[in-house]
């Protein structure tokens, strides 16, 4: 007889027989056999006797999500989540120089002196000033007083004639990052007080506009506790001109050279209470300043290049990110070496006509920077003192204070 018809009456004859009340089913061990010794796909199964306990249906297994795949970008995100509160939390370098534009020298017996305000005072901005190795979203106030940073003399010959100025600078900034966090744009604008010498042979004035500095920055790596960034920092020439008269001709030196400034950067944070920090950045001047005293002089006058290395270290004293005011505070000690590496350019005849140039030739410049960092709710406010550590010419200010403001976003 074929399978399937064998198959067809054993069904029907047990139909009878549990109709008839003769059989009630097989016992579980008799099922278990059953399923056992035949095949899969027999249609009928045993039905179970009516006093017998129902199983539990099986729960649903439970699916765990499957993790994304692994890229840089979202290594960067995790990384972002798990540590980026310890990064993002650790102060800025506060930063500490003064650019020089030179000086200018007239007349003969006596012979006057004074330096270039071009810009204000307020040009070739590195990057470690107010900064760190990582993008940032943050709005920028920054206040800088430099003490005697400027300064003319009406006879350079003789000691004691120098008349000395500060300088204040006020800069407005702006940092915004893109491309998911890996990329950042720092725009910053400063502004300065006046500047103004005069003497019987020489006279120098300079406006209150600095130069505009923006700043590419681009994340290259960041673990748990470090990052690396680089980047370059553009100083244009929207600053003001110096303008006066030297031994009664008029004078012009004109702000227009653009500095290109790459750097790399350096952020550690090797545990929640101590982080540090390190630039090193170059300066380069890409065209020169033409100068104008018709019809003395007339050239163009080309800024040295500069080599700078920031470091810094510091330490929470005060942590509490859940506070509803004051969430930190923290000190900082930085060194910054700035150093030229190249002669100065002259510009000029012999005197008593100008001449135009950097009188120290060379300078090494090492300064110290003390600082004091509060995190208030989404703002950070900062104090600085900067101190100078070597003697002139390698001093170009004899003290420094800070004020920062950072509106984060």
């Amino acid at each position: 007889m074929p399978l399937h018809r064998s198959r067809y009456a054993v069904n029907c004859v047990i139909l009878a027989a549990i109709s008839s009340g003769v059989w009630t089913g097989p016992s579980r061990a008799d099922e278990a056999s059953y399923w056992t010794d035949h095949d899969e796909d027999v249609v009928l199964r045993f039905v179970q006797d009516p006093g017998a306990e129902a199983a539990e249906a099986p729960a649903p297994p439970v699916t765990e999500p499957q993790p994304a795949p692994r890229t840089r970008f979202v290594r960067l995100q995790r990384n972002t989540v798990r540590s980026r509160f310890r990064l993002a939390s650790v102060p800025n370098m506060f930063g500490d120089t003064f650019p020089s534009a030179g000086q200018v020298f007239a007349g003969l017996a006596p012979t006057a002196g004074a330096d270039i305000g071009l810009a204000g005072g307020a040009r070739r901005m590195k990057i470690a000033e107010n900064n760190k190795a990582l993008p940032m979203d943050r709005m920028i106030f920054m206040y800088n007083r430099f003490y005697t940073a400027l300064a003319g003399d009406d006879d350079v010959a003789t000691p004691g004639g120098v008349q000395r100025f500060a300088v204040d600078r006020y800069t407005l900034g702006l940092e915004k990052t893109f491309a998911d966090g890996l990329w950042s744009i720092d725009v910053r604008m400063p502004f300065t007080s006046d500047y103004a010498f005069t003497s019987p042979s020489l006279a120098v004035s300079g406006g209150n506009i600095g130069n505009l500095n923006v700043s590419l920055k681009r994340l290259l790596y960041e673990t748990d506790d470090a990052a690396i960034v680089a980047g370059l920092g553009i100083d244009l020439p929207t600053g003001s001109d110096v303008r006066g008269s030297a031994i009664g001709f008029p004078m012009v030196v004109h702000n227009d050279a653009v500095l290109l400034m790459p750097y790399l950067g350096l952020l550690v944070s090797p545990d929640d209470l101590t982080f540090g920090h390190a630039f090193v950045q170059l300066d380069v001047p890409a065209n020169g300043n033409r100068i104008d005293v018709p019809p003395l002089v007339s050239g163009v006058y080309n800024d040295q290049s500069l080599l700078y290395l920031d470091a810094s270290v510091g330490r929470w004293l005060y942590r509490d990110a859940e506070a509803d005011y004051l969430r930190g505070l923290a000190a900082l000690l930085e060194l910054h070496y700035t150093t030229t590496l190249q002669d100065t350019d002259v510009v000029g005849g012999a005197l008593p006509r100008p001449i135009f140039g950097e009188s120290a030739n060379r300078r090494d410049i090492l300064n110290f920077t003390l600082g004091l960092h509060a995190e208030v709710a989404q703002t950070d406010f900062r104090v600085g003192a900067v101190f100078p550590l070597r003697e002139k010419p390698n001093r170009v200010f004899s003290s420094e204070l800070q004020v920062q403001i950072n509106r984060h976003f």
